[in-house]
């Protein structure tokens, strides 16, 4: 029979205590990591796609329940509407972003125009109270007729939020992209496309996040 000496169970025993120990400390504490992150993957491809139309206007939203209470947060919308110019020119696109929420922000810009005014950020970019928060935000703007207006944010976007939940902020960003497919033929070879990729909240509350 395989004999074990008194002295291995001896050093177990101190190494079990210390760290019990530790862990007691730690949860005493109550100390959260100044950056916990949580991040939620969307499983749909496409969540909006609308098609220019002959001869109706049209739209279609999707909406994002961001902390999981069953309550929509963000309503992502995309818009059609024929323009009587040219026939190389009759349609126009816009792609916009509202909160439903009224604890729930969007980062938006300091400048530029109304209908792109939503604030993106890059990976090392920090989100906190430094961002000029707002409910609504433009993402795209497309009308050839009106002025020849075109302007966008980017295609390919992280868009900071915030949400408040009792007494605690916690701050965030999702992804998105879009594709506004444009040709200058007739109905139906132009389209918009809108995917929401992903989001990612810091679980720290009222703490500073920066952006990986």
């Amino acid at each position: 029979m395989k004999s074990t000496h008194p002295l291995k169970y001896i050093f177990a025993f101190f190494t079990f205590f210390l760290l019990m120990l530790s862990c007691k400390k730690d949860v005493k504490s109550g100390s959260i990591p100044k950056q916990f992150l949580t991040t939620v993957d969307i499983s749909q491809d496409s969540v909006i796609l609308i098609y220019e139309t002959e001869d109706t206007d049209t739209s279609a939203f999707y909406e994002i329940d961001l902390n999981l209470d069953n309550i929509s947060d963000l309503r992502i919308n995309a818009s059609y509407w024929r323009v009587m110019n040219t026939p190389g020119c009759d349609e126009a696109f816009s792609l916009n972003m509202h909160s439903l929420n009224p604890d729930f922000k969007i980062g938006g810009a300091t400048s530029g125009s109304p209908s792109c005014n939503t604030m993106t950020v890059i990976p090392g970019d920090s989100i906190g109270e430094n961002i000029n928060w707002r409910d609504n935000s433009g993402v795209m703007y497309n009308n050839c007729s009106n002025w020849n207006i075109t302007c966008s944010v980017g295609s390919n976007n992280l868009v900071p939020f915030s949400i408040k939940e009792n007494d605690d902020v916690y701050y965030g960003w999702f992804h998105f992209q879009y594709t506004l497919h444009k040709t200058g033929s007739i109905y139906p070879d132009e389209y918009l496309i809108v995917k929401f990729n992903k989001y990612v909240v810091n679980q720290a509350p009222n703490t500073t996040v920066i952006v990986e």
